[in-house]
Order: structure tokens, then C-alpha cells, then sequence
């Protein structure tokens, strides 16, 4: 999986969805919107989600045939007096914004930019449930076009996360990641 599509998170081990679920996520309610302004040698463009579950994740519906949760796993039956929130149905919310573009120096030479800002919350006042944290991603790309059937790309991306992510204490954050990485295509 690339870093840039674990923000979607839709894809499992050895599964396949019949729909487009960056289109049609899995259990969500909300709305997006994206804009884009294209101009003589390129565009940018502007969106922002705004997602909620439909139904929140129990033990008792993740096992039913059909219901599919990539995010907000399982609310613990862990009670509350123990760190959980003893089944408490809380639904989590996904916000994302992104912003990028797109410029052409020369008909076969091209670059583009992009940065996306998402954060999972489950805010369920039990530390065990909890799922608070931000994902923030950027990508710079070059690609070149030697004919019209060959093309290469150079680039570089950067993810960073941080964040609580079922944690026992959210004093002290679980989750501080940052992965980058350059690619050549």
C-alpha cells in the first residue's frame, strides 16, 4: 500500500470491494467537496471531507456478513471504571483537507505538489476507545515525457503521524510516526 492511501484506509489483506470506496467509503455519512482551477499550463485544486460512521463498531455487528469498519474498530466491553467505555456506541469522524496543483514547464516536462491534513476521532471518554490522531502528507513530483507511450516520474513523499490510537494513558501519545520516502517511475 502507498503511505498516501493509508489515509483512506479502505483496502484489506486478500479483499476486494465491488465499489469504489474512496468514492462510496465503507459505513460513513458526510459530505465532500473539491474544487479545481485550471489555468494555461496547469491547475490546483482544494477539498475537504467531512465523514462520520453511520454505525459505530460493537462487538456484536463486526462479525455480521457485510458490515465493514476500516477505521473505528470494535468499542472494547471493557468497563469504564477499567479504562473502557463499557460498549458505549460513539460514533468517530473523519476530517480531511487537501490542497495541491500542478504546473507544466514545457509540454512533456511537469511538476506537482500536494499536501493533505486528516485526523481520526472517536472521542468516547474512555482511554482503551479513544482514537484521536492526525496524519499529515505531502508529495512533490517531476515527470517527463520521452514519446508519447514512454514517460517517467522522480518524486518525494513525506508522511507524518501523531496521535492517540486505543491507548491505555492518553497522557503520553502512542502513535509519532514519520515516513518519507523518494520514488522513481
Amino acid at each position: 500500500m502507498i503511505f498516501h492511501e493509508i489515509a483512506e484506509f479502505t483496502k484489506y489483506y486478500l479483499h476486494y470491494s465491488m465499489h469504489d470506496v474512496r468514492k462510496f467509503p465503507h459505513n460513513r455519512d458526510g459530505f465532500r467537496v473539491m474544487v479545481q482551477y485550471p489555468f494555461d499550463r496547469g491547475m490546483v485544486f482544494a477539498g475537504y471531507h467531512n465523514l462520520q460512521q453511520k454505525e459505530a463498531a460493537t462487538l456484536g455487528n463486526i462479525t455480521q456478513v457485510g458490515f465493514v469498519e476500516p477505521w473505528f474498530t470494535s468499542l472494547t466491553q471493557v468497563p469504564v471504571g477499567f479504562g473502557g467505555s463499557g460498549g458505549v456506541n460513539v460514533l468517530g469522524r473523519t476530517t480531511k483537507l487537501m490542497l495541491g496543483g500542478g504546473y507544466g514547464f514545457t509540454p512533456r516536462f511537469k511538476g506537482g505538489l500536494m499536501y493533505m491534513s486528516v485526523n481520526h476521532n472517536r472521542a468516547t471518554g474512555a482511554n482503551l476507545d479513544n482514537i484521536d490522531f492526525l496524519m499529515g502528507i505531502w508529495k512533490v513530483d517531476l515527470d517527463y515525457g520521452f514519446t508519447d507511450k514512454l514517460a517517467g516520474s522522480l518524486g518525494y513523499i513525506n508522511g507524518r503521524i501523531e496521535g492517540n490510537y486505543f491507548n491505555p494513558s492518553n497522557a503520553v501519545r502512542n502513535l509519532d510516526m514519520t515516513q518519507s520516502a523518494p520514488y522513481v517511475g
